[in-house]
């Protein structure tokens, strides 16, 4: 058994970007040459990806505590406001270094302005039932009661 999912549905293209983040968690490792099953699907979704985005969440959370909570209890706030306006300054000259070097490298044509152009064609292939993301849970619960994981193929069709 086959499912077949359009790429341009939400939840497929919510898939995308939970397996990109997943990827990135994982220094880069894709599998994007396996061919995804329903179980796989799902558990990017709902598993993998949230536990990413917790794990990014509690090291923003430990950063914070890190870089202000603690200072200031340490040195108060007239210390901690001097090492602000210090670390704003430096943010400040790196940032407009930056830009300028991105200004001069566009003044000396080094940007390519067609590389935004994009080609659109219309598909000729016809036009299927769209599964929703329940649709796809129910799937997944069936097949898990079976204790099987048909594979997806994505389509590509447009409305």
């Amino acid at each position: 058994m086959e499912i077949k999912l359009d790429k341009n549905q939400w939840h497929v293209r919510l898939y995308f970007w939970c397996r990109k983040v997943w990827n990135v968690f994982r220094h880069g490792s894709d599998c994007s040459w396996e061919q995804p099953n329903l179980c796989t699907y799902i558990r990017t979704i709902f598993i993998y990806a949230p536990l990413t985005i917790a794990a990014h969440l509690a090291l923003i959370a430990w950063t914070i505590y890190v870089l202000v909570i603690y200072p200031v209890a340490k040195i108060g706030w007239v210390g901690f406001g001097y090492e602000v306006l210090v670390v704003a300054i430096l943010a400040s000259i790196i940032t407009g270094y930056v830009h300028l070097k991105r200004k001069r490298a566009e003044n000396q044509g080094d940007a390519d302005e067609n590389s935004h152009v994009r080609y659109h064609y219309s598909d000729s292939l016809p036009k299927e039932k769209k599964i929703g993301l329940m649709e796809v849970i129910y799937l997944y619960l069936e097949a898990a009661k079976q204790k099987v994981c048909p594979m997806i193929e994505f389509t590509n069709n447009k409305e």
